[in-house]
């Protein structure tokens, strides 16, 4: 797997107001990222005709969307369709043309006989291509081979990517109002790349189960209770997509997914819309208690508002990156988590690491668990930064890095936490963290809070860590710290006393990692 790609500045970005079929999308700063990997998609269709509330692992079905994004898809030179020919391209808008086979665009297909060219028409190698306009939501029945993947992709034709609009309201969440998913991948469908499409109003986004080689690329999802759900996907890659106003999660991984690449990908749950209604609990990123999920690596995800007002005095809950007990094997990479109302990650998973990842503004910054973790697999932070980190209600600490089992922290910075920099809980087999070359600091707003809390029956062992509370000596000069700040400038929290040698720094070239 190449990793040493490009950093990717991670950009604030507004949530886009709702009409019936319109959206004022975000500006989030994508780079070329390009792996080889196959691809699949799964999907079942079941309407009902009555209004009823659904569960998680209920059935899926299909209708359409509109959001806005700026994705380029790839398209191949117009030719005839030759249907006995290897690699074909068929093209489809929404009301076709000429003799409607799909030959060129001057001979599109239509969008209402889309379904039935996906299912009766394409074979491994061929392309599909949506102009500008509606379409229907549709399902992916039959995959490529390894070296022939079958790819389904919008393209700006004058009227901006395709979209496909659903029916489904964030006002009754748990009802699919005949619009479960805008696209789903068939039990076992493999190798199938799907991308440059818009979609909203949907129970889901996407919907795969147990797919190989699938890649989801530039989709912009919004309105959907959750945009992507994954239950078994293995070798696989979704990049540069986005998910804004979402109820539930943005991507859900649900068991049995593995080998997987998740590269700059966005999830905003409220779109920073105080009036948006989120479900108890809503996740950016959720990797979840099901057999297998493992061997998944985020690189520039960036989860925000991930946030659910609870009742006073009770927790309130809403993370960005959530792992939980049976998952292991995750890496994060240059990935940000802001302004959601529990974690910024609330990671159980089995020793993850972490690298160049930020954490702001949440109620705690890092949550590590790492309870089946030893001394021979802590969970690990390398040049991370925790800030700001202020509950925003309910019960609870505050703090930069909150964690119990074995952690190892090196490198890292946690300053001006509403608790404390570092909390340490006897939770399971108790608290251990070594922590190397670390920043701790508080100015004079939170100046008298300690910067490190422990349980009794915990361990803290402090390499070479510098303490700040606000006073002239030791001072880490950061180059531009803000209570406000969104994560731009990513240097900001730089430290200009002590260079590349204690705390967080950006450009310490973390994504080679």
């Amino acid at each position: 797997m190449n990793t040493s790609r490009q950093h990717l500045d991670r950009r604030n970005f507004s949530f886009f107001q709702v009409t019936t079929a319109a959206f004022v999308l975000i500006a989030y700063c994508g780079c070329e990222y390009q792996v080889e990997t196959p691809s699949t998609l799964a999907a079942a269709s079941s309407d009902s005709d009555s209004a009823r509330d659904i569960s998680d692992s209920e059935k899926t079905d299909t209708t359409s969307t509109n959001p806005i994004p700026n994705s380029t898809a790839d398209e191949r030179p117009a030719r005839p369709v030759d249907q006995n020919a290897a690699d074909r391209t068929f093209y489809v808008t929404p009301t076709g043309d000429g003799r409607m086979d799909g030959s060129d665009w001057a001979n599109a297909a239509t969008a209402a006989s889309l379904q039935e060219l996906l299912s009766e028409k394409v074979t491994a190698g061929d392309r599909v291509v949506l102009g500008s306009g509606q379409f229907p939501q549709f399902s992916v029945s039959k995959g490529g081979s390894p070296s022939q993947q079958i790819t389904i992709t919008g393209t700006d034709t004058g009227g901006g990517l395709p979209s496909i609009q659903g029916r489904w309201k964030e006002t009754n969440p748990k009802y699919h109002a005949h619009s479960w998913n805008a696209i789903s991948l068939a039990d076992g469908v493999s190798h199938v790349r799907i991308g440059g499409l818009q979609f909203s109003g949907f129970l889901y986004g996407v919907k795969a189960t147990n797919n190989r080689d699938i890649e989801l690329f530039d989709l912009s999802i919004s309105r959907c209770r959750e945009g992507i759900s994954l239950n078994g996907l293995t070798d696989s890659t979704i990049r540069n997509c986005q998910m804004i106003g979402y109820a539930k999660r943005g991507i859900r991984f649900d068991r049995g997914c593995h080998d997987l690449v998740v590269a700059d990908v966005a999830a905003d749950a409220t779109g920073g819309q105080d009036a948006w209604p989120t479900e108890a609990f809503p996740f950016g990123f959720a990797v979840e208690d099901g057999d297998g999920n493992h061997s998944i690596r985020f690189e520039r995800c960036t989860a925000r508002n991930n946030v659910f007002p609870g009742e006073p005095g009770k927790y309130w809950n809403g993370d960005g990156f959530v792992a939980e007990n049976n998952s292991y094997d995750l890496t994060y990479v240059d990935c940000m988590s802001i302004g959601n109302s529990d974690g910024g990650w609330d990671d159980k998973s089995r020793a993850p690491r972490l690298i160049g990842c930020i954490a702001a503004r949440n109620k705690r910054g890092f949550r590590l668990w790492n309870v089946r973790g030893d001394n021979e697999h802590p969970a690990r932070l390398e040049n991370c930064l925790g800030v700001y980190n202020k509950s925003v209600g309910g019960s609870g600490s505050s703090d930069g890095l909150w964690l119990c089992g074995t952690v190892e922290a090196e490198r890292c910075t946690f300053h001006n936490n509403a608790t404390a920099a570092i909390a340490i809980e006897n939770n399971g087999p108790g608290g251990k963290l070594r922590a190397v070359d670390c920043i701790l600091s508080s100015d004079s707003q939170v100046a008298s809070k300690p910067l490190v809390l422990k349980e009794s029956g915990t361990t803290y062992e402090a390499i070479e860590v510098v303490q700040w509370n606000g006073s002239l000596d030791d001072d880490p000069q950061y180059k531009a710290a803000s209570s406000q700040w969104d994560g731009d400038p990513l240097d900001a929290f730089n430290s200009l006393r002590y260079g590349s040698a204690k705390g967080f720094r950006h450009g310490s070239g973390s994504a080679n990692n």
